[in-house]
């Protein structure tokens, strides 16, 4: 009976997989570890039913809720909401978006218009003072819907895009 031999090259060439599926799972996957803990009311959160997510430039993360804005820093949240004060407020609880462009300036969208949020000085200071039905950030403009027309704010000027 004849043998069969098995060919030397094909060995080879296994080994050397093993070898390159081994270094990929212990080295390679383990240097972007993500950590994640859960944020919530005992954390300091205004409320548990998070609209919008954002990440500024610093790092931080902003959750826009219906009970404020919530900036949180990696070990404290700060919550901005309506005071009844005029000055460095938002103009409404519900936060229904949050964008940013990428410089300093942080837009929120709320129940009662747009406010801008300036990083450098932590100030607020309103944007659009009437009810808007969207709002986005791009092209180094702000955008925003209202009533089926879409604006674009520039230089703090509100023009309608047409």
């Amino acid at each position: 009976m004849a043998r069969r031999s098995r060919p030397l090259f094909r060995h080879f060439t296994i080994l050397p997989t093993i070898f390159i599926i081994w270094f990929n799972v212990l080295f390679v996957h383990g240097q972007n570890d993500v950590y994640f803990s859960k944020i919530g009311i005992e954390e300091g959160l205004s409320q548990l039913s998070v609209m919008t997510i954002y990440q500024d430039e610093l790092g931080r993360m902003w959750f826009g809720t219906r009970e404020g804005l919530n900036i949180y820093d990696g070990n404290r949240i700060t919550i901005l909401q309506p005071t009844g004060r005029p000055e460095n407020v938002l103009s409404g609880n519900l936060i229904k978006e949050i964008q940013g462009d990428a410089q300093g300036s942080v837009f929120i969208h709320t129940q009662n218009g747009i406010d801008r949020y300036d990083l450098r000085t932590e100030a607020v200071t309103p944007l659009i003072t009437i009810q808007v039905n969207a709002m986005s950030y791009g092209n180094s403009s702000l955008w925003y819907a209202k009533d089926n027309r879409i604006f674009q704010v520039s230089h703090g000027q509100s023009s309608f895009f047409s």
